[in-house]
Order: C-alpha cells, then sequence, then structure tokens
C-alpha cells in the first residue's frame, strides 16, 4: 500500500508539474497575463489526481497480470539468432593449386634438363651407374607426361572447386541464441525452429562440397630421378601443398535432428538468466528469407508450448568454416 501511495502521489506531482510550464510558455510567447479563478486551479488539480490515479491504477493492473501469467508458467525464454556470412578460403586454396602446378612444372623442366645431360655427361661411372641411359631417358619422357596429366588435373579440379565455392555463396552460419528469462531453473528444454522458405543443410553436405576425399585429389607421380638425387626425399615432401588436411567435425556429436525445414535441439540444463548458443552445433542454411522463422519450445518445468516468432540478425563479419592440421 505504502509503495501505491508513493507511486501515486509521485505520478500526481508530476502532472502537476505541467502546470506551471504551460503558464509560463504562454505568458512568454503569447504576451497573455493570464489569470485563473480559483476553483478553476482547484478543478485542474483534482483532474490531475484523478489521471494519476487511473494511470497508477492501470499500471498495477498490468503488473498483477503479468505475475500471474509468471506464476501460471514460471518458465520463459528469449531466442534470436545470427546469420553469418561463411569464409571458404577459397583465394587460399587457389593458390595452393597453383602452387602445385607451378612446382609440377618446375619438376617438368629439371627432369628435361636430366634429359639433356644424360649423354652429355663427363662422368661415364654416372652413365653407368644408371645401368641403362636409354631406359632412364624413357624413365624421364613417362614422368614427364604424368606431370603434364598431373598439371592438368590440377586444373580441373580447380575449375570444379571454383563451381563449388560459387554454388555455396548464398549460405549461411546461422547461430541460435537462447536465454531462460524466466523466474526457475529448467530442465530438459526441447527446440523447434521452423521455416517455410529458407532450407537448413546438413553440415557434412557443405564440407564435403568443398573437398573431396583424398583418394580424389589429384596425386603428384613418383620421380625416377629419387635414386640418383640424395635430397629427392626432402623435395619430394617439399613439392606438393595438400588440399585434403582439413580437419573434419564429428558430424555425428552434433546432436541436432533436422530435415530442411526444421531442426530440433535439446538442452539439458538452463539456470536463471543463463544463455545457450548451436555455435558447436554447425548450422547452415540456404536463406531467402531472414523474417521466416518460428520457434516452439516444451520443457520439464514449462506448463505450455511456448510458440514466437524469431528476430534473426545479420553479422558481416565472415567465419572461418575450416580447421587444419
Amino acid at each position: 500500500m505504502i509503495e501505491y501511495l508513493k507511486k501515486l502521489f509521485t505520478t500526481w506531482f508530476l502532472y502537476l508539474g505541467f502546470l506551471p510550464t504551460i503558464y509560463d510558455y504562454i505568458a512568454t510567447y503569447f504576451d497573455w497575463d493570464l489569470k485563473l479563478p480559483s476553483f478553476f486551479i482547484y478543478i485542474i488539480v483534482l483532474l490531475a489526481f484523478l489521471f494519476a490515479s487511473y494511470s497508477v491504477w492501470v499500471d498495477e493492473k498490468k503488473a498483477k497480470e503479468n505475475l500471474i501469467k509468471t506464476m501460471a508458467n514460471p518458465v520463459e525464454y528469449h531466442v534470436s539468432g545470427e546469420l553469418i556470412p561463411i569464409d571458404f578460403e577459397a583465394d587460399k586454396h587457389l593458390k595452393r593449386i597453383d602452387d602445385n602446378v607451378s612446382k609440377a612444372k618446375k619438376e617438368i623442366d629439371s627432369a628435361n634438363e636430366e634429359i639433356k645431360q644424360l649423354f652429355t655427361n663427363d662422368n661415364m661411372g654416372y652413365a653407368f651407374a644408371i645401368v641403362s641411359s636409354n631406359s632412364y631417358k624413357y624413365q624421364l619422357l613417362s614422368y614427364i607426361d604424368q606431370l603434364s596429366e598431373y598439371i592438368q588435373k590440377q586444373y580441373e579440379y580447380k575449375n570444379e572447386y571454383i563451381e563449388r565455392v560459387n554454388s555455396l555463396k548464398n549460405k549461411y552460419f546461422i547461430v541460435f541464441y537462447i536465454e531462460n528469462i524466466g523466474i526457475k531453473s529448467d530442465s530438459q528444454i526441447n527446440i523447434e525452429i521452423k521455416t517455410e522458405n529458407n532450407s537448413f543443410i546438413d553440415p557434412k553436405q557443405i564440407y564435403e562440397a568443398l573437398f573431396k576425399n583424398a583418394a580424389e585429389l589429384p596425386i603428384k607421380p613418383e620421380s625416377p630421378m629419387q635414386a640418383f638425387d640424395q635430397d629427392y626425399n626432402f623435395r619430394k615432401m617439399m613439392s606438393q601443398t595438400p588440399l585434403h588436411e582439413v580437419i573434419m567435425p564429428d558430424f555425428s556429436s552434433l546432436n541436432v535432428k533436422f530435415n530442411t525445414k526444421s531442426i530440433s535441439i535439446i538442452i539439458k540444463e538452463m539456470n536463471v538468466g543463463q544463455v545457450e548458443d548451436t555455435i558447436k552445433k554447425l548450422i547452415f542454411i540456404e536463406l531467402l528469407d531472414e523474417r521466416d522463422f518460428k520457434i516452439s519450445m516444451h520443457s520439464k518445468e514449462s506448463n505450455v508450448v511456448i510458440e514466437k516468432s524469431l528476430d534473426v540478425k545479420f553479422n558481416n563479419t565472415a567465419k572461418k568454416l575450416m580447421k587444419y592440421s
């Protein structure tokens, strides 16, 4: 009661404070020496009191209704979403392909130089050591052909990679943030997020769309020069920058059930004020309408299914998709 009266008189005095302000405004800007009868001032004071009473009553009524609603279902959540563009690091991978091609071309030049020197080397012991100069020459020629084929495959892989990256440009990494804004801790929170116009994507498809299996990548052929080059093994190690050293996520541990139009997540427990996110769930989406998301939630402590629209915003900072060994 004391709090009610305190709020009432505070609001009343606030309204009364407007009267001198209005009077001064009229007297200053309209040069009107306004003299009001006493009874009129009393009426204004009374009306201000009545209006303050009504205003406080409405606020108290709303607060009581909200309290009743909260006590009926003490569990409440705020859920938001964030759309993050994906940094596929395409330039980095395309440079790796170009480096592999450049190194292979240098190997071709080295093999051609080896063929030229094969019959002009003054050290006959060197020629004798290779057993058969002609046989070694044919091996080198075959190696050059294999390198040429390897370079062609690298170019083909590069073109395919560019096409795959372009096909993923309208795909986004989406993160959901769930905050317990109720008055009670909760557990076994089941969350389902739905969309009609957008499409959720299996994260495995995103990763596999960018990186083929290691067996499908162009493999650099073995050089016949290795038997006569003590530094060959070191050069072999440095000759090709692999494209498949990506650490693939353990997709089975993501604990996300989804189809193209909905995903389901379970959070074991949440305390009051706690915020959980789905960053580690690797949720991807093909986006057409950022406003087309709805969410439904139920949990151990909730008495009703919570349903609401979902507020999703864009983040302009791209997120790197891959981790490397």
